[in-house]
């Protein structure tokens, strides 16, 4: 009967514990999603950029210049 109880003590405590290092690997996964969630909007706001100033450059080239 004593095995009984320490194996019940022994899976208790490694649920505990299981719990915690659960939640700590979704955090960790949370913080690296949201890193990554970040850095492609920054991307994005660098290429949408890039693009308006390569269209404005476009635009300059192809209106007539004015000779005066």
């Amino acid at each position: 009967m004593r095995t009984f109880h320490a194996t019940r003590a022994l899976r208790d405590a490694n649920a505990a514990f299981k719990k915690i290092e659960c939640k700590k690997a979704i955090t960790d996964y949370a913080k690296e999603q949201q890193s990554i969630q970040e850095n492609r909007e920054r991307l994005k706001m660098e290429r949408l950029d890039r693009e308006a100033k390569m269209k404005a450059d476009v635009v300059e080239a192809l209106r007539p210049s004015r000779q005066q």
